[in-house]
């Protein structure tokens, strides 16, 4: 890794790229375009030999093959299922010409790469994902922003679209085929209105040309290395629209498009005003599972009022185990630079309004506690100190210890230096909002407790043979039987299947 460490240069990527680009030129667009597809979705004995396949990589072809400025050129011929083989083969082959990490700390920023890249295709899809969208999304007033400006922009009203979501996905999963025919969409419109579904179709569909335009928008011509770790973008467009139906690229790439399509469009339409609302009703969400969850806490505003503090603080501060776990909610995601990047620099200029501004209020209120004498159950000063920060979408930054040690350690050394009492690195903790709930549903049910939990996770990560390169390895790894959300998620997951049942029974045997 070294020696590729050493001679690794974007020149040499794209000269070794070429060669695969003159290849595919020479088949018909829409030939490649099948043979993506047929490979895809070609049967497999296990998940292990799906991932096999690299769709990833497959996906990045058909994306190279779609804003080539040769596509429409005629006089190509067809291509064969051997020739396809030796296209895929030689594109695997192009990773020998990628960066490599060459240390320990480039080692986690490469597999933190790999994770965006790869993962979307090995998290098993469950409705409770739909679920949470519904609780998020589903009972806003009518007049709220996210509500119009989401009928605005997709032309379906946030419901409609949630109970669309779950009858085509119920569909796919149950027919197991990657063509949904028009009139299965058209038979929809026994339950709901011929605009709904329309609407709801164009949202998740396009043309093979219309992809092939937006995709030429979003490009900047370049063909460098880190594309070949990308997300693939084909999350925009997981249905290709034909003369016969709907093509599905992918079923886990269709899964992860509409789990969290609503927070995906509106972040397109105008990220600013929608986070500023967004932020509140995710803060609300976290708080309901903590409330769920049993465990005793303070709020923000609470916080502030016993503390006399007029900046922004943590969101909660829960007390367990005598011991103070500090809470901020973060409703972000990482964009598309800081996910396919090894610079620690890019991925802590990423994260600097969200972790390192929770660790700051963190901190703020820590120092506060010490000085103060406060009559009060929970706002008082312990020995132990916890952060967790929840995020809405996978950060894959580690824990405290590595986000230090690899990312952050100067604006860290920084925070220390202004502050006389510390939370410890090992002691932060960074978890999406699944992760967070099916932490909660283990506390309730008493399987694990708050800092039994975080503890156990510390102790874990401090060996290699037993760390984990995210916390859901870690409950998955305390109770596999208990991978599963609060009860009001699975509830409302009841309660949509219940709504539309009559629909998905009908439409998934079409």
């Amino acid at each position: 890794m070294d020696n590729n460490q050493k001679i690794f240069s974007e020149n040499l990527y794209y000269s070794e790229f070429k060669p695969i680009r003159n290849k595919f030129r020479k088949y018909q667009s829409e030939s490649i375009i099948k043979s993506c597809i047929d490979y895809l979705h070609h049967p497999t004995e296990n998940e292990f030999t799906e991932l096999q396949k690299s769709p990833w990589l497959v996906l990045l072809l058909l994306k190279w093959v779609l804003i080539d400025e040769n596509y429409t050129r005629s006089s190509k011929k067809e291509l064969s299922k051997q020739e396809f083989c030796n296209l895929l083969n030689s594109i695997i082959a192009l990773s020998n010409f990628t960066k490599l990490p060459n240390n320990e700390e480039g080692f986690r920023l490469f597999f933190r790469m790999l994770a965006y890249q790869q993962f979307i295709y090995q998290r098993n899809f469950s409705f409770n994902h739909l679920a949470r969208q519904y609780l998020l999304f589903g009972n806003l007033d009518k007049n709220s922003l996210i509500r119009t400006q989401f009928k605005e922009v997709a032309g379906v009203e946030i419901s409609s679209f949630i109970e669309l979501s779950v009858a085509t996905l119920a569909r796919v999963i149950v027919q197991e085929k990657y063509l949904i025919p028009t009139k299965w969409f058209s038979s929809l419109e026994n339950s709901y209105s011929y605009e709904e579904v329309d609407k709801f179709i164009k949202c998740i569909s396009s043309s093979i040309l219309d992809i092939r335009e937006r995709l030429i928008q979003n490009d900047n011509g370049k063909r460098n290395s880190h594309e070949y770790y990308e997300q693939t973008p084909f999350i925009e467009f997981p249905l290709i629209s034909t003369q016969h139906g709907f093509l599905c690229v992918h079923r886990m790439v269709l899964f992860r498009a509409l789990e969290n399509y609503i927070y995906d469009k509106l972040k397109i339409w105008n990220a600013e005003k929608f986070m500023r609302k967004f932020g509140t009703i995710f803060e609300r969400y976290v708080d309901n599972t903590l409330n769920y969850t049993g465990l005793t806490y303070a709020d923000e505003l609470t916080l502030k009022k016993h503390l006399n503090i007029e900046k922004k603080v943590v969101d909660f501060m829960v007390t367990d185990n005598d011991s103070n776990i500090f809470i901020d909610a973060k409703a972000v995601e990482m964009a598309r630079q800081g996910k396919v990047t090894q610079s620690a620099k890019i991925i802590k200029d990423r994260v600097k309004t969200s972790i390192i501004k929770a660790i700051i209020q963190s901190h703020e209120v820590l120092n506060q506690l010490q000085d103060s004498n406060i009559n009060h159950s929970v706002i008082k000063s312990r020995q132990r100190n916890y952060l967790i920060v929840v995020t809405f979408k996978e950060l894959y930054l580690g824990d405290g210890k590595n986000f230090y040690k690899i990312i952050a350690k100067e604006v860290l050394d920084k925070i220390a230096s202004d502050y006389s009492i510390l939370i410890k690195y090992e002691n932060m903790f960074f978890l999406t909002i699944d992760e967070f709930d099916i932490f909660a549903e283990q506390i309730k049910s008493k399987s694990t407790g708050l800092v039994e939990g975080l503890e156990k996770a510390k102790n874990n990560d401090e060996r290699p043979e037993t760390s984990r390169f995210d916390f859901m390895s870690h409950l998955l790894g305390w109770n596999q039987n208990n991978a599963t959300p609060p009860t009001f998620v699975s509830d409302a997951c009841d309660d949509l299947f219940k709504k539309i049942s009559k629909t998905i029974q009908s439409q998934t045997t079409n």
